[in-house]
């Protein structure tokens, strides 16, 4: 009895070993492109990739949705998501202001954000997102806090964390697999919210926004070889209890 104990224990410990093979392997990028989109368009100059700013209405001239992109690396071993969790560094100034944000996932990759021939704009008659049915579609997220205000606190990491909302799962895969960008928004709630992070092309590079996807990997051959001859050691190890019991 205490051999069969045993084997049993070594089956288990095996079936373990193969999932282990399917652990969660996380993708960790850098962004590729920002841009802080004001009622004149998006910001022009280095600064406008520098920096990467979110403003509400009462900032006038300076109200804005951010963009930001990611470029992935193809890979066709991950098999699903969970969340998305964006890490942003502040970089402060005097007129930093704390407040609320939306954070929305978009699936146009395609429209160009650069200064000077994007056709995107914050609208001031659509406060105090200013986006309306730009860049759609597009899925809320989720919303968050950035909460410093004044010129302190810069070099502080802020993590916005998601769940990848179901409809949504198919379309990040693909653009895993294929090596495709995903995009994302950021939209004031507070009127006077001017959340100030570093940019895509900060001259700090640890500072660039961040994307981190939770993943599953796909198990290996030899990982799913195990768990079938584990199923099956399981199987043989029940029906010789049920037969000795018997």
């Amino acid at each position: 009895m205490g051999s069969m104990k045993k084997t049993g224990l070594s089956l288990c410990l095996v079936v373990l070993a193969a999932c282990g093979g399917a652990a969660r392997a996380d993708i960790i990028v850098t962004a590729s492109d920002n841009a802080t989109v004001q009622p004149g368009g998006p910001r022009s100059g280095s600064n406008g990739k520098a920096f990467f700013n979110i403003e509400g209405p009462a900032n006038g001239s300076f109200a804005s949705f951010g963009v930001v992109d990611f470029q992935l690396t193809a890979d066709s071993s991950v098999s699903d998501v969970s969340t998305l969790t964006l890490a942003l560094t502040e970089a402060n100034a005097a007129f930093t202001h704390a407040g609320s944000l939306q954070f929305f996932l978009t699936e146009d990759t395609t429209t160009d954000i650069q200064p000077g021939t994007s056709p995107l704009k914050y609208d001031a008659t659509l406060p105090p997102e200013g986006i309306g049915s730009q860049l759609d579609p597009k899925t809320v997220l989720g919303t968050g806090t950035f909460n410093t205000t004044g010129n302190t606190g810069s070099g502080t990491v802020d993590t916005y964390s998601f769940a990848v909302p179901l409809t949504e799962v198919a379309y990040v895969l693909s653009q895993i697999h294929s090596g495709g960008i995903l995009r994302f928004i950021i939209t004031p709630i507070t009127d006077d919210v001017a959340a100030t992070w570093a940019g895509a092309t900060f001259n700090t590079q640890s500072s660039r926004p961040q994307l981190t996807i939770g993943t599953t990997a796909v198990p290996e051959p030899a990982s799913l070889a195990l768990l079938a001859v584990g199923g099956l050691g399981a199987a043989c190890f029940a029906r010789r209890r049920a037969a000795r019991a018997a």
